[in-house]
């Protein structure tokens, strides 16, 4: 499997991909729900591009010591 060689690449793909999405006519109900999967591939490249290879994507994860719950969290190992 080969990903994005280039930033531009990355980007390039993003776009395609949310216009393809948004362009949907099924996509009228919840269209911030159709950015997910674009979005998902795009950190995936840009994971790539930067060789993180740790990088994975959870949706709705609970932060309650943050008392919130972002779209996305990451399950980066800690730096130190």
């Amino acid at each position: 499997m080969t990903g994005p060689k280039t930033l531009a690449d990355a980007v390039s793909a993003f776009g395609a991909a949310t216009k393809s999405k948004l362009a949907n006519k099924a996509a009228t109900g919840a269209p911030e729900d159709q950015l997910r999967a674009p979005l998902e591939a795009l950190i995936k490249d840009l994971a790539q591009l930067l060789k993180l290879s740790n990088t994975h994507l959870v949706g709705e994860s609970t932060l309650a010591h943050l008392s919130t719950r972002p779209d996305y969290a990451d399950d980066l190992p800690d730096s130190t």
